[in-house]
């Protein structure tokens, strides 16, 4: 049974006409060319509270993507990584350096804005080879976060370095109010 927990997020930028302005031809680890070559699948777009310029989107095969500008230039911060899917990011309140990714059925964070990453959680959180599905901050404390994944619900209460099992199922989003 999958379980739903929905996170909400809110964009302060005019969404009004759209524009491409890439990933182009950057289909890398798909089985195959798309019906759209280059196009990159959007699974999860994170803006940073403390400073609304900084926008991160995670991708099916294209890595993950930052912005500084609200979203009119992107740079790929995953070219170093081993994966490619990033399905859900979490960005701290109070830092948008301290970013938290999905990817190659682990957590990783960065405290650099992007530019390195290092496996968040222990080797025995890491170990069980789970679809993280969505991460989140509390909404008052940048030291609790959880973790959906399709083998349960998580809690650190330490950044990252560690988790608990809050309950274990199939989960896919979270929504603080």
């Amino acid at each position: 049974q999958t379980r739903y927990i929905k996170k909400s997020l809110n964009l302060s930028r005019d969404l009004g006409d759209w524009e491409c302005i890439g990933p182009f031809d950057y289909d890398e680890d798909a089985a195959g060319m798309s019906y759209a070559a280059g196009s990159a699948h959007i699974y999860t777009v994170e803006q940073a509270r403390s400073n609304t310029d900084v926008i991160y989107a995670g991708t099916a095969t294209a890595g993950l993507w930052k912005s500084v500008d609200k979203g009119d230039n992107w740079t790929l911060m995953s070219r170093d990584l081993v994966f490619t899917q990033v399905y859900a990011i979490e960005i701290d309140h109070q830092d948008e350096d301290i970013v938290y990714i999905s990817g190659d059925n682990k957590l990783w964070k960065s405290t650099d804005g992007g530019n390195n990453w290092t496996q968040a959680g222990s080797s025995n959180f890491n170990s069980q080879n789970q679809s993280i599905k969505d991460i989140a901050l509390h909404p008052t404390d940048n030291t609790i976060l959880f973790v959906l994944s399709d083998k349960g619900f998580y809690r650190s209460t330490n950044t990252g370095a560690s988790f608990t099992t809050i309950s274990t199922g199939e989960f896919q989003e979270i929504e603080f109010h």
